[in-house]
């Protein structure tokens, strides 16, 4: 089959013209960080010729997934299995590749060997760094500088261990969130696809073994990475996972036994942090106990302490269940004196 595969890729190397060598892809991905690269495969009509996506059954009736909503656009076909393992790939058309985004399941074997080119993942993150589910969210939290997209192999074995075709980095900057970087690198990842499907032979002969000692990983996102503990964490830990989970499970700390969300944070870089951070030296300031709350009126800051007398300066705060506040608000509503 795979001396074949190659031959049928010759022939169409520069994949312009009709010829076998053109793509027949089963598209795998079912959140918005796998629809750019379903957008590229889909508008790169002379690069795929047959196109059909697989994507994770509807939460509830009635319910479409954003991968969902756009291949029903396009007329493209979609399969929800409930069970990969159950699942057996169309043979109309017949189809010579699956391309894998942020799918959320294992592909076996079983679809893996019956592709005559297999597949390739386009994965978040510069492998072997952060295999796993939350590539993106890890490198918030450790408070990377940098950070990329791998395209790989898929392997019938494991997850994310395939062999690199193609990296590129991407600098992370210091107000980053999960939204902008997810967005950035699922663009980045969607070009990194198309490049390797358009002179896939080369990649396939350069392709690098992962370095097995070096991986990490990156499980499922928890709501208990967002837990504010004031008194063991400095500022910038929190800051970065606020940048990491505060757009989903959220950042939260407890203020008289309720649930309070940290909506918004401020940079620590931030030219603003300069003039609303509490001064250290102040007497009536030296003193607060982390978890102590200072009001900067001028700024409508509300400076939070934390561990080792840093600061957290929020600009919108929610108690749960209620509507989202502004610093000056929340602190009316509590009775919290001003700083300034």
């Amino acid at each position: 089959v795979l001396r074949t595969a190659r031959q049928a890729l010759r022939v169409g190397r520069g994949f312009g013209t009709e010829t076998t060598g053109r793509w027949k892809v089963l598209f795998f991905g079912s959140d918005r960080v796998s629809l750019k690269t379903l957008e590229k495969l889909e508008e790169n009509k002379q690069l795929v010729s047959s196109l059909e996506v697989v994507c994770a059954p509807d939460l509830e009736p009635g319910t479409k997934g954003v991968v969902k909503k756009f291949a029903e656009k396009k007329g493209l076909r979609v399969h929800q299995p409930e069970k990969l393992k159950e699942w057996t790939v169309p043979t109309d058309p017949s189809f010579n590749l699956a391309v894998v985004a942020s799918y959320g399941q294992f592909i076996p074997a079983s679809i893996v060997k019956c592709l005559p080119f297999g597949g390739i993942n386009m994965h978040p993150s510069l492998l072997p760094k952060y295999r796993g589910a939350s590539p993106m969210q890890m490198a918030l939290l450790n408070g990377d500088t940098e950070t990329g997209v791998s395209i790989i192999e898929l392997d019938p074995t494991r997850f994310d261990v395939g062999r690199i075709l193609l990296q590129r980095t991407k600098k992370v900057g210091a107000d980053e969130t999960y939204k902008t970087l997810s967005e950035e690198l699922s663009q980045l990842g969607s070009e990194c696809v198309i490049q390797v499907l358009n002179d896939f032979e080369t990649f396939k002969a350069k392709a690098i073994d992962q370095d097995p000692l070096v991986n990490s990983k990156a499980p499922k996102v928890k709501s208990s990475w967002g837990q504010i503990v004031w008194a063991e964490m400095e500022a910038k830990e929190i800051y970065n996972r606020w940048r990491a989970v505060g757009e989903s499970v959220g950042c939260w700390t407890q203020y008289q036994d309720k649930k309070v969300k940290l909506i918004h944070i401020i940079c620590p870089d931030s030219p603003l942090v300069q003039d609303v951070i509490p001064d250290a030296n102040n007497s009536d300031n030296k003193d607060h106990k982390a978890g102590s709350m200072l009001l900067n009126k001028k700024h409508a800051v509300l400076s939070i302490r934390a561990a080792k007398g840093t600061w957290v300066h929020c600009t919108l705060l929610q108690f749960e269940s209620r509507r989202v506040l502004s610093a000056l608000d929340f602190a009316n509503g509590i009775r919290l004196q001003s700083s300034s």
